[in-house]
C-alpha cells in the first residue's frame, strides 16, 4: 500500500525491529493490515463505531501479530512446519507460548501455525532452509518448490 488514503479499523500498536506499526482491520481488503507509524501522513481520527472483526482482533493482537511476519499481510493459512530442535525458542518467539510443539524424531519437531502468506514468509523459509521445511498443505508445499526452482534458474543465468 503506497500513498492515497486508507480507511482502517485500529487493533493495536506493535514495536518491532525498531519500528512502531500500527495493525488495522481492513474492510476494504477483509483482514489485517499493517501501517509503519513514522511513515503516516495526515492522519485522522473518525468517530465511527468498530466493526465486529476489528473487535475480535483485539481480543488476541498476540496472534493477529505473530501471522503478520515482519508487517505485511496475506492470505491467511493454516501450515505445518518441522524445523530442527535448536529452532523451538524461535518458534515459541514467533507464535507464542500456547505453541504445541509435536516431537517428530531425535532432532526433529513439527507445529501447525496460521501464517499470513506473503513474500516475508517466504523468505524467512529460505532463510532458515537448512533447519525448517514446510510439509503442508500440500499447494503451499509446491509453490514454495517453484519458488526455489525459479531461484535456481536465476542465480544459474
Amino acid at each position: 500500500m503506497e500513498g492515497g488514503r486508507y480507511e482502517a479499523e485500529p487493533v493495536s500498536l506493535v514495536y518491532d525491529d525498531n519500528n512502531y506499526y500500527m495493525v488495522c482491520y481492513s474492510p476494504k481488503y477483509g483482514h489485517t493490515v499493517t501501517f509503519r507509524v513514522d511513515r503516516m501522513e495526515k492522519v485522522r481520527t473518525e468517530d465511527e463505531i468498530i466493526s465486529e472483526e476489528a473487535m475480535k482482533q483485539r481480543d488476541d493482537p498476540t496472534e493477529t501479530v505473530a501471522q503478520a511476519f515482519r508487517m505485511f499481510f496475506g492470505e491467511q493459512r493454516e501450515v505445518k512446519l518441522r524445523f530442527h530442535d535448536r529452532l523451538i525458542g524461535l518458534m515459541y518467539d514467533k507464535f507464542g507460548e500456547d505453541l504445541k510443539i509435536t516431537r517428530v524424531d531425535g532432532q526433529h519437531c513439527e507445529a501447525e501455525v496460521t501464517v499470513q502468506i506473503s513474500p516475508p514468509f517466504w523468505s524467512w523459509l529460505f532463510m532458515l532452509s537448512g533447519d525448517m521445511r514446510l510439509t503442508g498443505p500440500e499447494d503451499l508445499v509446491e509453490r514454495y518448490a517453484a519458488l526455489i526452482k525459479n531461484a535456481a534458474s536465476e542465480y544459474n543465468k
